[in-house]
């Protein structure tokens, strides 16, 4: 069973100033990983219709710093349901003159229908019941809008002991918490209205590995998204896709 909104709430706030750190997100190798899911992603929203970006689950702004300035001829929304994270959020990224950040709800969501060009998270859809949170964003999406999600892969055996052996969950999961498959979300994608859905399968390269060994076990692993039958046990995937 999944938290209600109130606990997940509660429990995101309760690691707002420490979350980053506790996720191995404040090392160089963490920024160069998300800067390069920042650039594909801003290279695949590229061909969206004009207009806004929002973007669900932004905690922290960890994917909004990266993201946003690729994108800033656009207006860009950044959503939480953690008030305690949008605080961390908004002092980290102040700097942003595109982004607007607001609590938000992201299965019930006070935006128009067909009001955003492109939707995108980071690490979000893993907490929300995805068919309804695809329902949500389809009706946020203008036509031929484009989504842009990175997310945990539960074939990873590393990402399946966390998310489904009890001693081995991080006490940031919170429960419940999973993560996702590729056909699962193919499937989900087609069924909710979106076309041309592509997932590829990355995250071989930890956060936490630091010097100077970072960037041989970067080269190794950015190696290992193009070998055949391993590429696809990757601890993340990048999913895309268009609304109809």
């Amino acid at each position: 069973m999944r938290p209600s909104s109130d606990s997940q709430q509660l429990h995101f706030d309760s690691y707002a100033r420490s979350y980053e750190a506790a996720s191995g997100l404040t090392t160089p190798v963490a920024g160069r990983n998300i800067d390069r899911t920042a650039r594909r992603h801003a290279a695949y929203l590229a061909a969206a219709p004009p207009g806004p970006v929002l973007e669900l689950g932004a905690g922290t702004g960890f994917l909004t710093r990266h993201l946003a300035p690729l994108l800033a001829a656009r207006p860009y929304l950044a959503t939480d349901i953690s008030d305690g994270m949008l605080s961390v959020a908004r002092s980290a990224g102040r700097h942003l003159e595109n982004v607007e950040w607001r609590h938000e709800d992201a299965l019930a969501l006070d935006v128009p229908d067909s009001w955003a060009a492109c939707v995108v998270g980071h690490g979000v859809l893993h907490h929300l019941p995805l068919a309804e949170s695809l329902t949500e964003i389809s009706r946020v999406l203008a036509p031929h809008g484009r989504l842009a999600f990175c997310e945990p892969h539960l074939l990873n055996p590393l990402v399946f002991a966390q998310k489904k052996i009890p001693p081995c969950r991080p006490s940031l999961d919170t429960p419940g918490e999973t993560a996702l498959r590729a056909g699962q979300m193919r499937a989900l994608l087609r069924a909710h209205g979106f076309t041309d859905a592509t997932i590829i399968h990355v995250g071989f390269v930890p956060s936490g590995v630091r010097d100077p060994f970072a960037l041989l076990v970067e080269r190794a692993g950015y190696a290992a998204e193009r070998l055949p039958l391993v590429r696809y046990l990757g601890a993340s995937l990048l999913i895309y896709a268009s609304r109809q």
